[in-house]
């Protein structure tokens, strides 16, 4: 486990050993994790869509004609 963290804490220290502040620090993680929830929205999104399109095929005589609504 701890070899998970290590490599995130060089690249940290690398950049202020190079004279990165703390604030510019804090931004750069923040616009990362910000990127990467982002990337986990759409690729569910995307996922969900596909996956009820790819669901509704073999389940069409058991479902409903035409669908109800989303309330």
């Amino acid at each position: 486990m701890s070899k998970l963290r290590s490599k995130p804490r060089q690249t940290v220290a690398m950049l202020k050993s190079l004279g990165a502040s703390k604030s510019w620090l804090v931004r750069w993680l923040s616009i990362q994790t910000l990127l990467l929830v982002v990337l986990a929205i759409v690729a569910g999104l995307v996922l969900g869509v596909l996956l009820e399109t790819l669901l509704r095929l073999p389940l069409t005589d058991l479902l409903p004609d035409p669908l109800p609504g989303m309330a």
